[in-house]
């Protein structure tokens, strides 16, 4: 998903936060799949977020990263990003990109067999 507006989009002194698009995840998940397979019912649907190249998840790959120490790091002033709803409602602000992959699980999903 991604927000392609930049702030020359919007009225005049708006800031990061004025340019906020919220997505309901689980409802555009729940549009793609009865687009794709009709009135097929679905048991649950599993939404991650990921890194860019959507094969780790976004939580993994903060633990994992390394936190480079500066001689100025006291007078960074990090963005604040907007913050996401409950219920897998994401918040989208201007020139962001968000990768999230999505597992349909049907309501009646064939057994594997180890």
């Amino acid at each position: 998903m991604a927000n392609i507006g930049d702030l020359f989009d919007y009225p005049v002194n708006s800031t990061l936060a004025d340019t906020v698009a919220y997505v309901d995840l689980n409802a555009l998940a729940k549009n793609f799949y009865s687009q794709a397979n009709g009135n097929a019912q679905l048991s649950s649907i599993n939404i991650v977020e990921t890194q860019m190249t959507g094969i780790t998840s976004q939580d993994d790959m903060k633990k994992a990263k390394y936190q480079w120490k500066g001689v100025d790091d006291g007078q960074v002033v990090e963005p604040v990003l907007p913050k996401d709803l409950p219920n897998n409602i994401i918040a989208l602000s201007a020139q962001r990109i968000r990768v999230f992959t999505i597992e349909f699980i049907p309501l009646n999903q064939p057994q594997q067999v180890a």
